[in-house]
């Protein structure tokens, strides 16, 4: 079993890393978790791109 690594990328966050989860708390706070799985990285937790003036985004996505 691996032991837990935490490192800080080149953007600033802090990167924590399980054998099975990810968690990156980036330098403004913003905290995303991944599970680890079959080589991928899967989560709920995606943040919001913004795509300019008018930019909606609907109900629910």
């Amino acid at each position: 079993m691996a032991m837990p690594a935490i490192k800080v990328d080149v953007k600033g966050a802090v990167v924590i890393r399980t054998s099975g989860a990810e968690f990156q708390v980036s330098a403004k706070s913003y905290t995303t978790a991944y599970l680890l799985k079959g080589g991928e990285r899967l989560t709920l937790d995606q943040p919001v791109t913004r795509a300019g003036p008018g930019f909606s985004r609907p109900y629910g996505t």
